[in-house]
Parts: structure tokens; C-alpha cells; sequence
């Protein structure tokens, strides 16, 4: 961890050793079946896995990741990922379902309509309250995705490395892989200024071979997580 300008720090994973995904924890609560573990140097991930900080303000993460999925190869990243709303990123998006009705980008305009997937996109997605019934399922039918279609190519391929770069500055999304900008768009959603990043490859598996988080952690998150370390070496004493 780097610390930065500003309360801004650099968390940097190379997944050298298991002990890196302390920092990483599997979300069995939206999605039940999630877990992550460490094989040579790669984090690999099914379900639903949050990076335990809590950000506040600009975010980016850059990272490395290839898909275990033969059929329907995806890479999805979310920001933002609090109590209220999150940014999904995604490199060959594609829930259970064969369509989103999502805007289409068309060089400088927007035009509505069905969006076919698999595509790259960013979509937001008003995150469910705990214990109504609908958290997973809404989430893989796209029953609750609102966003901006990207690029139908590059079209994710099984077993293939992407390097990958996503961001939340100001109010600008951009979305970049395969050193070209897939997606840029505006924010649209209240409540979209704090959360984790989470790793969200729907029913596949995915490695993380890298990953570089640059944000602000959350003063009240610091706070607690201060707290438990202070409890913990109390009680290991």
C-alpha cells in the first residue's frame, strides 16, 4: 500500500502469495456459491468478491484478468459497490439473458434500443435491499441494469489476458481495455460517490493476475477497520 496525496493511497496485488486475498472477501450474501482462492500467483474467483476498503470519491483500478468460461467468456468489474448503487464494467457482458435495453453509442450520439449480448459496456445497477428475494436474480436477468452500450468487439475469448482500466473521476466513466477507450460516458446515478470494487463474473470463473486500486478510503471505514485491529490485538494478547 502506497500512501498518496490527499488521503489517496495505492493498493497494488500481484498475487505473489495467499496472503493477499485477506484483503479480498467472497459476498455469500448476494451471491451464495461466491469464493476465491490463490493458485500460482493468480487470485481465481467465482461468484461475487469485494475488496474489503471502503472508497470514497475518484476511484480507478487497473487490472490483469483472464475467463475460465468456454461459453460466454466475461471480465466484470464493479465500482462504487455500497448500500445504494453500483458501475458495472463489463468485457463480454452477458447475464442470463440474450438482450439489455440499453442506450447504443454511436460516436457522439445515443440512440435507444435492444442491445445484443455479449458486449462491452458500463451499466448501473441499483443494488437490492439484503433479504428481498430478488438480489441475484434481478442482478443475472438484467432485470434492474440500466447503462450505455460500448463496442461489440473486442469479443472476450476464453483463457486470453486483458489488461483492463477502469475509472469514476469527477463525473466521467471510462472504461479501457486492449489500450483503447471501449466506453466513456457520464454518471447517472444518486448515490454513486462510495462503495468497494468487486469482482463479479456471474456464473464463471475468472483469474486476477494484477490489480491496482487508486482511490480515497472512507474516513468512517478507517475508523472501524482501526478499531478491529486495536480489538484483535487485544484479544490475541
Amino acid at each position: 500500500v502506497d500512501a498518496m496525496r490527499n488521503g489517496v493511497y495505492k493498493f497494488t496485488y500481484d498475487f505473489a502469495d495467499a496472503e493477499q486475498l485477506e484483503d479480498w472477501i467472497p459476498d455469500t450474501v448476494l451471491f451464495p456459491a461466491s469464493v476465491h482462492k490463490h493458485q500460482k500467483k493468480v487470485m481465481q474467483i467465482f461468484g461475487k468478491v469485494d475488496h474489503k476498503v471502503r472508497f470514497v470519491g475518484d476511484i480507478s483500478v487497473e487490472f490483469t484478468a483472464a475467463s475460465r468460461a468456454a461459453r460466454n467468456p466475461n471480465i466484470n468489474i464493479l465500482l462504487n459497490d455500497g448500500a445504494d448503487a453500483a458501475y458495472l464494467f463489463g468485457l463480454g457482458f452477458k447475464p442470463r439473458t440474450d438482450w439489455v435495453s440499453l442506450q447504443k453509442q454511436r460516436g457522439q450520439g445515443l440512440l435507444p434500443g435492444h442491445v445484443v449480448l455479449p458486449a462491452n459496456v458500463i451499466v448501473g445497477w441499483p443494488r437490492p435491499p439484503i433479504g428481498d428475494g430478488m438480489g441475484q436474480s434481478a442482478f443475472l436477468e438484467g432485470l434492474r441494469l440500466a447503462g450505455l452500450w460500448g463496442q461489440m468487439k473486442p469479443i472476450a475469448t476464453v483463457n486470453r489476458k486483458y489488461k483492463i482500466k477502469v475509472s469514476h473521476q469527477g463525473k466521467v466513466l471510462r472504461f479501457v481495455g486492449l489500450n483503447k477507450t471501449l466506453v466513456q460516458m457520464p454518471e447517472y446515478q444518486d448515490k454513486d460517490t462510495g462503495g468497494s470494487v468487486s469482482f463479479v463474473p456471474f456464473g464463471s470463473t475468472i483469474l486476477i493476475h494484477r490489480v491496482v486500486i487508486t482511490g480515497k478510503p472512507d474516513d468512517e471505514w478507517l475508523e472501524e477497520e482501526i478499531t478491529r485491529k486495536v480489538d484483535k490485538l487485544f484479544v490475541d494478547d
